[in-house]
């Protein structure tokens, strides 16, 4: 089995950066760690909710594929953020593909604080290592 692919170390969310451009454009980035490996996503949007979080979820898709040297493609079917309990809980869902077969998946997560942004990159790693224990047996 691919060691980058089917290793047993998680994704884990380290840093994040989010633009605002003077046309009204969000460019994100986001960078993630396996090990001691650091791997980095950037994406653009607009600059409302939505669009911030589908660009930090974009990031987050680029910089996971890389962490596992290609051997995994995704692309993001939806993100929809809610409010629900006086928080907000980002949902998002995935098609990824790996070398052996096709995957739908499902992440979500609480957003810290009003945070949004940060919320969909969470939800995004949520159905990624979920993908990533799934093919690897555990």
């Amino acid at each position: 089995m691919d060691q980058e692919l089917h290793g047993r170390e998680r994704l884990r969310f380290e840093e994040f950066d989010h633009e605002t451009s003077p046309n009204g454009r969000a460019r994100v980035r986001v960078v993630l760690s396996r090990g001691k490996r650091r791997f980095t996503g950037e994406a653009m949007g607009l600059e409302t909710r939505e669009g911030a979080g589908r660009a930090a979820a974009l990031a987050t898709l680029l910089a996971a594929q890389a962490a596992t040297g290609g051997r995994f493609s995704a692309e993001l079917v939806g993100i929809k953020m809610v409010r629900a309990f006086h928080a907000w809980i980002v949902i998002t869902a995935l098609r990824a593909r790996t070398p052996e077969r096709s995957y739908s998946l499902v992440g979500s997560s609480g957003a810290p604080g009003e945070d949004t942004n940060r919320g969909a990159v969470l939800s995004i790693l949520d159905a990624v290592n979920r993908l990533l224990g799934q093919v690897h047996g555990g």
